[in-house]
């Protein structure tokens, strides 16, 4: 089963419970309401058994907390719900096709490092798509509550969103600008699977590409050739005002 046929199948059921049926009661929702959602009351404390999808691919999801809140059905998950979800998609979808990218998917959680919060440099190397685009390289790794996170340069502008871990991200450049993203570093020193979706040939379309993080090339910002780069832009500037400060006083004493 394809990617849009699960997606049709298992969200817009949700979707039409949120937003086509307002003003539900409690217990309607102990009812099966629609043909391919279901929930059923297993606590008094809120909390029920959803069932989404049809009766060939369906998924049941138990303790899921659910309540109404201005006429609207939210739905809350926990991070197992999801990596339910994800699995049971996983099993309805074929993922022996070359598109489809299961790690990228699949929520994971940052990797920990031993080191205090802040601003890192990091090497990385990416594979996947034609070879044409590539990222700066060493980048920003920015560790925040021992979580590692990374800042991604594309050499081009026409990258709109990237999907890591679950999470869409979206482009932070302005108009015109490489595109960059902020995403979490989910592996350390192994290939981590990402999507980022591209403009360049006219619609959009999502390419798999990999990038791997070396944690043994970690340092300063320092490093960093943009901040090389400032560095003597900084020091250029120096010279020039310091010379020409240092011009006018000698042409100052031939006056004399």
């Amino acid at each position: 089963m394809k990617y849009h046929t699960i997606v049709k199948r298992i969200f817009l059921p949700v979707i039409f419970w949120a937003v086509v049926c307002p003003g539900i009661s409690s217990d309607v929702l102990t009812a099966a309401a629609a043909t391919d959602a279901s929930v059923d009351a297993v606590t008094n404390d809120n909390t029920y058994s959803v069932t989404i999808g049809d009766g060939s691919s369906s998924v049941s999801l138990n303790d899921a907390s659910v309540s109404v809140d201005d006429g609207h059905l939210n739905i809350t998950l926990s991070p197992d719900h999801y990596q339910e979800l994800a699995s049971a998609m996983a099993a309805f979808t074929d993922t022996s096709t070359e598109d489809f990218n299961l790690e990228a998917h699949t929520q994971a959680d940052p990797v920990t490092l031993d080191l205090t919060d802040g601003e890192y440099s990091i090497e990385l190397a990416m594979s996947g798509g034609s070879g044409k685009a590539s990222v700066v390289s060493p980048t920003i790794l920015t560790v925040e509550n021992g979580h590692a996170y990374a800042d991604i340069t594309w050499s081009s502008s026409n990258y709109d969103y990237m999907v890591v871990a679950g999470e869409t991200y979206l482009n932070e450049s302005e108009d015109n600008m490489a595109s960059s993203f902020h995403i979490p570093v989910t592996k350390m020193d192994e290939e981590m699977s990402v999507i980022a979706d591209t403009t360049a040939m006219g619609t959009p379309h999502e390419v798999n590409y990999t990038f791997t993080f070396y944690s043994e090339s970690i340092g300063s910002t320092s490093q960093m050739p943009q901040e090389a780069s400032k560095r003597v832009v900084i020091m250029a500037l120096i010279i020039i005002i310091g010379g020409g400060i240092l011009n006018h006083y000698v042409n100052k004493k031939r006056k004399k």
